[in-house]
């Protein structure tokens, strides 16, 4: 089960940071790839963009960061359900050929 099967049903949360502009694309790019690859996307409470023209610039954009935050505990919560499912025997969809 390689090539696009690989990350199947692995939750997936496109991230982009730039400077200014570009950061849309990026996520709709990233997306498409997670989409294909048939991975459940992660979202927040806004788009998954920070911005900074450095690591310090970043950490500065206080709404980036709080979109951060809402995503690493979606994600979070993701992952815990998806384990508990599979405890419980919940099977996993089947493959479409």
């Amino acid at each position: 089960m390689g090539g696009k099967r690989i990350f199947r049903l692995k939750p997936a949360a496109a991230v982009a940071c730039a400077r200014r502009a570009g950061t849309m694309t990026a996520i709709d790019t990233i997306n498409r790839f997670f989409t294909w690859g048939e991975m459940p996307i992660i979202s927040s409470s806004y788009w998954n963009v920070i911005y900074g023209n450095n690591a310090d610039e970043a950490l500065q954009d206080i709404e980036g960061l709080r979109t951060m935050t809402v995503l690493a505990r979606n994600m979070a919560w993701f992952l815990k359900i998806k384990e508990l499912s599979i405890k419980e025997g919940i099977e996993l969809p089947e493959v479409t050929k």
